[in-house]
């Protein structure tokens, strides 16, 4: 015992060597004695301390602030500055939401001005309103044309007559005497003829300069462009009649309107010959809301536009019966959260009417400078929320147009058949709806109440 004293003291490294041997048995015993229990205490206390560093370290994907930008993945510590920063950016998307929403009824949204007549929607307070209603329609499609734009056309035969007759009347008496046609000599005859022709020339170029567009004006004429179907009935216009003329209406205003503007430009004096738009043969409204109550523009064809006044006995929404012979339930987005309804068997973009808004289909047949038709389809997409879903383009004599009084002017003039989509959002709209119609087209209706 003496000996291994000594032998540890001559050499210290033994000595540690020995006591970290008989510890490790020490512990190895320890270990092997409370192995199980120790062991879940270790990953009992693990899995705290993970679950510790988790609710103070999250991977959250924030929104993006911009409506074209990306979300943004980021670790953050759960504490105030990040809940305010969290609070920051959806209240930017909230303020952002909220511009856009007024920024949308600033253009779709239409005012009182623009009813038919006052206190005609949602139901007429009178009914001698829902007579009345057809005659204010007719009138609000005729000021149209000529308010809205200065259209009509060119100088009639009568008056053409008229003032030739003058030329030839003041040619024949000014020499000495007065002379008939007859009497005058080949030389005189022909410059006679120049005169006349350049009287003729010169009223049809004159008149062509005071309008902006050539259109008939008179809503009883049977060339009258714009659709008087939905209020030609000859008895009380329904609720669902007077809604299809008023959005009918509303439809036709907006083309004209941009007819309006891609005519005028930069000048508000600007006519015929230098306009995109020189004539407008034509603008029928496809009856009923696309996807619930009617169908696509694309299904009528340009063939469908009115012929003059028909006499149409049911113009309103109509929801097409099923095959058991009953009204099927509009299919409709009930929850905003969900995503809207597409049908691309309807039309191209495959938008159709759901809970936001209603799709009405509209075709427009027109003479158009054939270089300048962008601009009138930009300016349908500025004026309200539309859409050409099509265009057909046909070659146009102007020489013969010409003979009929129509001058186009220099460039190329083309007749164009277009199928235009307009929405209209149900946050202002269904405010006027009759009952009746947002039943058909799938408004929510307010829970009944119930009855004591």
């Amino acid at each position: 015992m003496n000996r291994f004293l000594v032998l540890i003291k001559s050499n210290p490294v033994i000595g540690i060597c020995i006591a970290v041997a008989l510890l490790s048995v020490v512990a190895v015993s320890f270990f092997y004695w409370r192995g199980g229990s120790f062991k879940a205490e270790v990953a009992l206390r693990g899995g705290k301390l993970n679950e510790l560093q988790r609710s103070l370290r999250q991977r959250v994907e924030l929104p993006p602030e911009k409506p074209d930008g990306k979300p943004r993945e980021e670790l953050i510590t759960i504490n105030d500055k990040a809940i305010e920063e969290i609070r920051r950016v959806y209240g930017e998307i909230g303020r952002q939401s909220e511009e856009i929403s007024r920024l949308l009824m600033q253009r779709n949204a239409r005012g009182p001005e623009t009813l038919l007549l006052p206190a005609l929607l949602p139901v007429p307070v009178k009914e001698s309103l829902r007579a009345d209603v057809k005659y204010a329609y007719r009138a609000a499609l005729r000021d149209l044309l000529t308010q809205g734009i200065r259209a009509g056309l060119p100088p009639d035969e009568d008056r053409i007559k008229t003032r030739v007759a003058e030329v030839e009347n003041q040619f024949l008496t000014s020499g000495v005497g007065v002379q008939t046609y007859a009497s005058l000599s080949q030389a005189e005859r022909r410059k006679l003829d120049a005169l006349m022709r350049n009287k003729v020339t010169e009223m049809l170029v004159e008149r062509a300069r005071d309008l902006e567009l050539y259109a008939v004006t008179d809503p009883n004429s049977a060339d009258f462009p714009l659709d008087t179907r939905p209020l030609s009935m000859p008895a009380n216009a329904s609720d669902e009649q007077i809604w299809s003329g008023q959005m009918a209406y509303w439809i036709q205003r907006d083309i004209i309107a941009a007819i309006a503007r891609a005519n005028r430009g930069i000048n508000a004096q600007a006519h015929v010959p230098s306009a995109p738009v020189k004539q407008l043969l034509r603008i029928s409204v496809v009856p009923g809301s696309v996807g619930l109550t009617g169908d696509s523009g694309l299904k009528s064809g340009p063939a469908g536009a009115p012929s003059g006044n028909p006499t149409v006995e049911q113009y309103g929404p109509v929801t097409p019966p099923s095959a058991t012979g009953e009204a099927p339930a509009p299919v409709i987005v009930a929850d905003p959260k969900q995503a809207l309804p597409y049908n691309f068997n309807l039309s191209p973009t495959g938008r159709v009417s759901n809970q936001l808004y209603d799709v009405h289909h509209v075709w427009v047949t027109a003479i158009v400078d054939v270089q300048r038709l962008p601009e009138f389809i930009y300016q349908l997409r500025e004026v309200n929320f539309m859409t050409v879903l099509k265009v057909d383009i046909h070659n146009v004599d102007e020489y013969e147009a010409f003979r009929q009084g129509m001058v186009y002017g220099t460039e190329d003039a083309v007749r164009v058949e277009m199928l235009v989509e307009t929405i209209w959002f149900r946050q202002w709209t269904a405010k006027l709806m009759a009952p009746s119609v947002q039943k058909a087209v799938g408004v929510p209706q307010p829970p009944a109440v119930a009855q004591p």
